[in-house]
């Protein structure tokens, strides 16, 4: 069966009681297609209060849904610069999708959108793709992992040299 659009809302299909629609109805929409249904109820058969009140109750769940996806996508941000954060000043090796492998010392983190990059010897790198990890000590103008072992040995393998 198809339905028609209610004041802006977008064409769909209903199966069962549910409204299918490509596009994502938000709350405001939702709201006006529920004055909507009780501005053309059947006055003869009213919308029960059992089945107003399950409505508000789904509507409310979705609005606490909406809300805790928000909340745990800015945790994650959180998480992703703070760990980001404790890379400063150490090496990192990586393989970035603009620039292609990218190595060096991170010198800043910043944050674009929801995504963290480090600044790597002024090259940008998402923490997503660093892929190594190790401590530096400046010594003269080389950096070197501390205890002496080279810069391009993987963290396992500098663990079991340094013992």
């Amino acid at each position: 069966m198809a339905v028609s659009g209610i004041d802006g809302l977008s064409t769909g299909s209903v199966v069962g009681n549910t409204l299918l629609s490509n596009d994502k109805v938000t709350s405001d929409q939702f709201l006006q297609l529920l004055v909507t249904q009780l501005q053309h109820q059947d006055p003869l058969e009213p919308l029960s209060s059992e089945e107003f009140m399950s409505q508000l109750a789904q509507f409310q769940s979705l609005e606490e849904l909406i809300k805790m996806n928000e909340n745990s996508t800015q945790m994650l941000l959180g998480q992703k610069l703070a760990a980001a954060s404790t890379l400063i000043g150490r090496y990192v090796c990586g393989w970035s999708s603009m620039f292609g492998a990218v190595e060096g010392t991170v010198d800043k983190v910043y944050v674009d959108g929801q995504d963290v990059y480090l600044d790597v010897n002024g090259v940008f790198l998402k923490v997503d793709e660093v892929m190594e990890v190790a401590p530096v000590a400046v010594s003269g103008s080389s950096a070197e992992l501390s205890g002496g072992v080279p810069a391009a040995i993987p963290l396992e393998t500098a663990a079991e040299a340094k013992k």
